[in-house]
This record gives C-alpha cells, sequence and structure tokens, in this order.
C-alpha cells in the first residue's frame, strides 16, 4: 500500500483508494499538514466513503420525509444526510488524536457565528464539532460527544438519529439548503 499526497485547486481536502493505493487531494482549505493528519486518520481508522454512501441512501429512503420532497429533491436530501455523516465520522477520527486537532478546531470554531448556527441544523452539528457551545444547545453538542472514540457502526446510528431530529423536520418545512462540493451554499427552496 502506498499514500501519495498531490494539491489540487479545489477547497476541501479528501481521498480516494485506488487499486491497493491511497491517493490523497489536499485542497486550499485549511492547513495542509493538518488536512494531511485528518486524511491520514480516516485512512487509518477505516473510513469507507463508498460504504457510506450505500447506507446513506438506505437511511435517507426510509426516513418520514413527504413523499414530495423525496420526488423534488432527491439528491440534495441525500448529501444531507451524508454530511451529516461526515461530520460525525471526522468528529470521530480526529477523537483519536484530540491534541493534533486542537488547533484546527479552535480556528475553524472562530468561522461560525450565530446566523450558521441558526441556517441549518447541519451548520449547527458543525458548530458542536467547532466547540461553540455557546450557540448551540446540549443536544446537538451530545451528537458530537457520543461520536467521538466510536466505532463506525454508532456513527451511523447517530447520523439515523440526528437527521431524524433535526435534518427531516428541516426537509418537511421545505427549507433545505445543499452545499455543493466547492462549498458554496445554494437553497433549492
Amino acid at each position: 500500500m502506498n499514500i501519495i499526497f498531490n494539491d489540487y485547486d479545489g477547497r476541501d481536502s479528501y481521498y480516494e483508494k485506488i487499486r491497493d493505493d491511497y491517493v490523497v487531494w489536499l485542497g486550499t482549505n485549511g492547513d495542509k499538514q493538518t488536512n494531511k493528519m485528518h486524511e491520514l486518520a480516516h485512512i487509518n481508522l477505516g473510513t469507507d466513503v463508498e460504504e457510506a454512501r450505500e447506507k446513506i441512501v438506505i437511511m435517507a429512503m426510509k426516513a418520514d420525509i413527504k413523499p414530495e420532497m423525496i420526488k423534488e429533491k432527491h439528491c440534495e436530501i441525500i448529501d444531507s444526510f451524508f454530511q451529516v455523516w461526515n461530520i460525525l465520522e471526522d468528529e470521530r477520527v480526529e477523537s483519536f488524536s484530540p491534541r493534533l486537532f486542537k488547533k484546527h478546531k479552535t480556528a475553524m470554531g472562530k468561522t461560525k457565528t450565530e446566523k450558521d448556527v441558526k441556517s441549518t441544523p447541519i451548520e449547527a452539528l458543525l458548530c458542536a464539532r467547532f466547540n461553540r457551545d455557546d450557540l448551540i444547545d446540549w443536544h446537538v453538542k451530545s451528537f458530537i460527544k457520543n461520536s467521538r472514540l466510536a466505532s463506525k457502526e454508532k456513527i451511523y446510528k447517530l447520523t439515523e438519529m440526528f437527521c431524524r431530529y433535526y435534518v427531516v423536520p428541516f426537509i418537511n418545512e421545505d427549507k433545505l439548503l445543499y452545499y455543493g462540493r466547492n462549498g458554496i451554499r445554494k437553497s433549492y427552496k
């Protein structure tokens, strides 16, 4: 197994497995060294994005979402569920080396505002992840706390619960927002 690091002009870093090798694509957001360590943590702890996508589709289709919303916004709904999983999975992998990511989380926390937390449940979860406890309630924070040092299966259960409590009602109120791969927020209302 080889790990190959590449820079690219996208915002977010990610990795992909190609045969027996891992390719880490380092985006322009954040500190490159922190991004490398984050992606290596995913590889080391066995994050499987393809498996997650399959489970997320099933989870979203089982959710109590209005049929007209599913028909109109199928892809956006799945993307929203996936974003929740991704936030919880990121917290899980970083929790195994908290000192390594403390500076990163502090810096990211400074970017979060009250406006963010009120915009979507996904933003509220990000505020919880980046320790903006002053902006969120204990219930949202509990999802982050419960994802620390958790198993991959527990992350799926937490994702499903968070989506049931927060994302599904948000979708059913037709307030769905979608974040494209480039991180730009788009409203589908």
